[in-house]
């Protein structure tokens, strides 16, 4: 290949490396739909929100000193619910966003009533491996409570029970 000929190609293979690594760096759109359910055996809740939460977080950073990473807090929603003992309740909801590239991402759900000093949390559970089924989370009561709109913006699993 003559030199005149081989800058264009030179040219052409290092834009297409350009290209695939800047792919790379943005990421994956994720979309996680779940089935929550509270179970029977947790008393009646006659006014409850569950809050779901999609995280993501790189697996190669450590927050010192809990050894927790860091995670950006992606999307969330939530739904009002109605909870009877002695019966299951069954949710449906899903978050969505994107991921950055070599992050991985997690969702956590919190079931939350009302007080008078604002939501406190009284059901949580979450998913890690959520890339294959089943895509559903099974609420646990979480003993002492805690505040609900804390939970949403700040890391996941501070100092939650397993």
């Amino acid at each position: 290949m003559s030199g005149a000929r081989a800058v264009p190609f030179r040219l052409a293979a290092l834009s297409a490396a350009l290209i695939a690594s800047l792919a790379a760096c943005a990421g994956d759109e994720v979309s996680v739909a779940l089935r929550i359910e509270i179970p029977a055996d947790v008393p009646s809740i006659e006014a409850g929100t569950v809050h779901l939460q999609l995280w993501q977080y790189d697996p190669l950073v450590q927050n010192e000193p809990t050894g927790v990473p860091p995670s950006p807090l992606v999307d969330q929603s939530s739904q009002p619910f109605r909870h009877r003992a002695g019966q299951s309740t069954v949710l449906f909801m899903g978050v969505s966003g994107r991921i950055a590239a070599r992050h991985r991402y997690f969702v956590s759900a919190d079931g939350c009533v009302p007080s008078p000093t604002g939501e406190v949390t009284i059901l949580w559970d979450g998913i890690e491996d959520i890339t294959r089924p089943p895509r559903e989370i099974r609420m646990r009561p979480r003993p002492g409570g805690g505040d609900c709109a804390s939970r949403q913006t700040g890391a996941p699993g501070g100092g939650y029970p397993d």
